[in-house]
């Protein structure tokens, strides 16, 4: 035991059932939900063969699904802020996107999340474009291999590290949309 933390999940197999431990002593009010309480919840659930939480922008343009992938401090609510001005678009998320296979295409979800643009939506739309964001001295988009899209998607995203099955699936659903939905590195010049 840690007497530092002040909430401790706990994870059954098959999150039927999960438990959260709050510390004693506490008078203040704890949000069960605030933290990384349904992100790991989300993370878990969806690595059981249901999807991927992918640190990304999604946007959904006339009904076309484009995610832009990046790190923090890449510009994703920069975009998300940016399009959220378009007509004919949707920002389905700023920050964390869900993406599932449904049928023989891919699905992005927008999520609710604590990013500064505070877009999110449950609505979903067929993932058709990926962008890896990069910053550069220029602006320019180039196509990327299989291989640099499955290296970038295991870095920005969350996978269940802990978990062999969970990370199995999930290296398999990166490849699988690597190989389904085209993918480009946009590099562009901050400013």
């Amino acid at each position: 035991r840690r007497p530092d933390l002040k909430r401790t999940l706990v994870l059954q197999p098959g999150l039927e059932q999960a438990e959260l431990y709050f510390a004693n002593g506490s008078d203040r009010f704890l949000d069960p939900f605030h933290g990384p309480v349904m992100e790991l919840l989300m993370v878990n659930y969806l690595a059981q063969g249901r999807g991927v939480i992918i640190h990304g922008c999604a946007i959904a343009r006339q009904g076309r699904g484009m995610l832009f992938v990046g790190e923090s401090c890449d510009g994703k609510s920069t975009l998300a802020t940016m399009w959220d001005k378009e007509e004919c678009v949707e920002v389905l998320s700023d920050d964390r996107t869900v993406v599932r296979k449904q049928g023989d295409e891919y699905r992005m979800y927008g999520t609710p999340s604590h990013a500064e643009a505070k877009n999110g939506s449950p609505r979903a739309v067929k993932l058709e474009r990926i962008f890896f964001l990069r910053h550069g001295a220029h602006h320019s988009s180039k196509q990327t291999s299989e291989i640099e899209a499955v290296s970038t998607f295991l870095t920005c995203s969350f996978p269940p590290y802990w978990d062999p099955q969970g990370m199995e699936f999930s290296m398999e659903l990166f490849s699988d949309v690597a190989a389904q939905v085209p993918c480009e590195e946009l590099t562009f010049k901050p400013e």
